[in-house]
């Protein structure tokens, strides 16, 4: 039920026990002071959502997300690819037939991405100061020749790109790896399961999937930095199967094309400050003018407001909540915003994996003064949700389909009416 209508339902209520029929919620304010002296309540609903974690990240934060194992939310960055020639690699010739030969050669190629790229929406800022625990890098590896190739012990690592020249950062002429606070370099391994080798078959196309949570963090930390980064693989390359009886060849124009694409879970550490996402709703008012605004204001006996908060997430919340008298875009970036309350709630139950087993729950109540109140009164109101996500114990969660934060706020507001008021 639209508010306004809500209020005239009430009001003529009161005022039809007072002993009169109002034609209108202006007739109902002007006939409040007949009848016995007595206080009329009226509550006001603020705002009752379910905020799924899916609709936060994609409504507010402008993300689109996919689900990875354990149902956790991903988001995928573009994907990036790189070719080399083969016949290059193994020689300079037209088309040389292999038979039982295995040629071999130095493979390496960079693949260069963007901040922009990452596609984590308005959640980048958040990014900036969250450590990424679960990330994948999917593959797809083609080759073009008629011929067996295997990549042979082949990585995958975060390189600095000089800005200068656009090259990527060498020292003795390879690859200048980032490395962990141990200085080793940060690498994935390229392989198939239980092997140091990666094969694809002739004029084929291979596609896998990377365990790359280190790689895929430290790419995302530099590049929203503001560095300019490129994903490394190099490693050997060994074209033909050594089988006398199934002949390759490698022609002219053959290529080994990789593409990569990082896919970030939200599953991190964050800060002790904790990381805030905002959403601001314009919600129907009383739709009240101003003399009748100013009537209902000077009634008020009591107000205030409650908010109750389930949460169904591993991080703890404190949810902070403004009114601006008016729709707007942004209800915290308004001068003449009124704090309606703040609520800090614990972090659910999690099990070993990190899945919500037990939702926390909180109610809190807060008196309003009548000027906190006259937001309701006009044709509009702005709430805007702060919600402030706070580490859990170990600083460290996940985000599943199935986390939710459940927000019901209602203002109450009891009216002195009758006795000639």
């Amino acid at each position: 039920m639209r508010t306004a209508v809500h209020l005239t339902s009430v009001l003529t209520i009161a005022v039809t026990l007072a002993g009169c029929e109002p034609e209108s919620i202006t007739a109902a304010r002007d006939t409040l002071g007949l009848g016995p002296k007595r206080t009329l309540s009226l509550e006001i609903p603020v705002t009752v959502d379910t905020f799924t974690v899916t609709e936060i990240l994609t409504d507010w934060l402008g993300i689109s997300t996919i689900v990875i194992a354990d149902n956790l939310i991903a988001v995928e960055a573009n994907p990036q690819t790189a070719s080399l020639d083969i016949a290059g690699g193994v020689g300079t010739f037209t088309n040389v037939p292999l038979d039982s030969s295995v040629l071999q050669f130095a493979v390496e190629e960079e693949m260069q991405f963007s901040a922009a790229g990452l596609n984590l929406g308005e959640f980048q800022e958040a990014a900036e100061q969250a450590t990424v625990h679960s990330a994948l890098i999917a593959l797809e590896v083609t080759n073009t020749a008629d011929a067996h190739l295997t990549l042979q012990d082949f990585t995958l690592g975060v390189v600095m790109v000089d800005p200068g020249t656009g090259n990527i950062r060498r020292v003795l002429g390879l690859a200048d790896y980032e490395t962990d606070g141990t200085g080793t370099p940060i690498l994935v391994d390229v392989a198939d399961p239980g092997l140091t080798t990666f094969a694809i078959g002739r004029q084929s196309l291979k596609i896998d999937t990377l365990q790359a949570a280190a790689v895929v963090d430290r790419l995302v930390d530099s590049l929203l930095a503001g560095s300019q980064v490129a994903l490394v693989g190099a490693g050997t390359a060994l074209v033909g199967d050594g089988s006398p009886g199934s002949p390759g060849s490698v022609a002219a124009g053959d290529q080994l094309s990789i593409s990569a694409q990082p896919i970030i879970g939200f599953d991190f550490s964050i800060p002790q400050a904790g990381v805030s996402l905002d959403s601001s709703t314009a919600r129907e008012g009383l739709d009240l003018d101003d003399p009748n605004a100013n009537d209902i204001e000077a009634r008020v006996d009591s107000a205030g407001a409650l908010l109750r908060v389930t949460n169904s997430t591993p991080f703890g919340l404190q949810l902070d909540i403004v009114l601006v008298a008016d729709s707007v875009a942004d209800a915290f970036a308004e001068p003449n915003s009124e704090s309606l309350t703040s609520i800090i709630v614990s972090p659910a139950l999690v099990d070993g994996n990190g899945r919500v087993t037990e939702a926390s729950r909180d109610t809190v109540f807060v008196g309003l003064t009548g000027a906190s109140v006259r937001p309701f009164l006009g044709e509009w109101f702005t709430a805007g949700v702060l919600i402030t996500l706070t580490p859990p114990a170990g600083g460290r969660g996940a985000l599943h389909t199935t986390d939710l934060v459940i927000v019901d706020a209602t203002a109450v507001m009891h009216l002195r009416v009758g006795g000639g008021q």
